[in-house]
């Protein structure tokens, strides 16, 4: 009996024995398994982080490369066409507006954002080279002026007797813009032209 005993009891420990020497490295392979997993996903979602933080900078960095062009594009033509001004008395000829200022104009307009053509509407208005009190007017025929928004502004901008005649003026907000006759009936000209046009939706 006390055989039987002692026998049933090594049995046991060498049973323990052999379970524990199984089952220790098996927790602890376990354990490792999911503390790599761990690991391996808070380094992803960190990458994942620096990488949407660097791809934010990059385009912070593009965006702010290209105001500073647009800004310098801007001055670059406002010095030049006061330059214009100054050594002509002020005075254009029709010759100096056709060949020089208005290719100027056109390009520069295609290259800046929507707030920066209104400062150089502004300009050119109170240069008033596109008064229409003052001949020879520098035509916006195809300028592109669309989206423009001259109610930015902190006043109200005065746009009486400027004329937009041909230029492109979709989706522009004339918002606290006083208007003359001369602007109206161009953009309801260009709106009846188009809606004449073969496939016209208008």
């Amino acid at each position: 009996m006390a055989h039987r005993r002692c026998f049933s009891e090594c049995h046991l420990k060498t049973v323990l024995n052999f379970v524990s020497a199984v089952l220790v490295p098996i927790v602890i392979a376990i354990f490792s398994i999911i503390l790599a997993l761990q690991q391996k996903s808070i380094a992803e979602t960190n990458r994942d982080v620096d990488l949407r933080i660097t791809a934010d900078q990059h385009r912070q960095n593009v965006e702010l490369a290209l105001d500073g062009q647009r800004d310098a594009k801007l001055v670059a033509y406002m010095n030049e066409i006061s330059h214009l001004l100054l050594t002509n008395n002020f005075s254009l000829s029709k010759r100096i507006l056709t060949s020089i200022v208005r290719p100027k104009t056109l390009a520069v307009l295609r290259q800046i954002d929507v707030t920066r053509k209104g400062y150089l509407i502004q300009f050119l208005r109170e240069s008033r080279m596109i008064s229409t009190t003052s001949p020879p007017v520098l035509s916006l025929a195809g300028a592109d002026l669309n989206d423009i928004d001259l109610s930015e502004h902190e006043k109200p901008v005065d746009m009486r007797q400027v004329s937009f005649f041909g230029a492109s003026l979709d989706d522009a907000s004339f918002t606290r813009v006083s208007l003359g006759y001369i602007v109206i009936l161009a953009i309801v000209a260009c709106a009846e032209l188009l809606s004449m046009m073969p496939g016209s939706t208008m």
